[in-house]
């Protein structure tokens, strides 16, 4: 099981563009932080995506559940690491700004 939990987003644009993003927490209970990540576009998205390790299926099918269904929660099973979390824009409690 992995330290955080992660969900992938698709928005059709008015023009016909899709626009993905990421929503992505820990698992160990350090608070409910959530953060999220935009995408600047699909070339973008695919990299991070084929960052992981078992992306239920690749990244093509990754890409075309999103265009169908408009979200995508990454499988428990899938190993992501602190580095990986950053991608999808995790930011680690001793990295956030203070406030």
């Amino acid at each position: 099981m992995s330290n955080y939990g992660l969900v992938f987003f698709s928005k059709r644009n008015d023009d016909g563009s899709i626009q993905y993003s990421s929503r992505i927490h820990s698992t160990l209970g350090i608070g409910s932080q959530v953060r999220g990540k935009i995408f600047a576009g699909e070339l973008a998205f695919v990299q991070a995506v084929s960052s992981l390790k078992h992306e239920a299926g690749g990244v093509s099918n990754v890409i075309s559940l999103l265009k169908a269904i408009s979200s995508f929660d990454v499988p428990s099973d899938t190993p992501i690491s602190d580095e990986q979390a950053a991608i999808f824009g995790w930011i680690p409690a001793h990295s956030a700004p203070k406030i």
